[in-house]
């Protein structure tokens, strides 16, 4: 088999776990609007503030949580 077929079985691989994954938040919604919606929300003040602390760090005087 060639590496390109590998790499779209991969991609399809990848593709189906995103599409339950987006099932799981929203049923009834198709998947191409639960990736809009997802790109909004990672668009937000909130998520960047989120992103861009380390992992092990909880918020604290230091880190002001922003109100939804």
């Amino acid at each position: 088999m060639c590496v390109w077929m590998d790499q779209a079985a991969d991609l399809r691989d990848l593709l189906g776990v995103y599409q339950l994954w987006a099932h799981g938040m929203f049923p009834k919604g198709d998947f191409a609007s639960t990736i809009a919606r997802v790109e909004n929300v990672c668009r937000t003040r909130r998520m960047e503030v989120g992103r861009s602390l380390p992992l092990n760090t909880k918020p604290n005087s230091h880190h002001k949580a922003i109100p939804l």
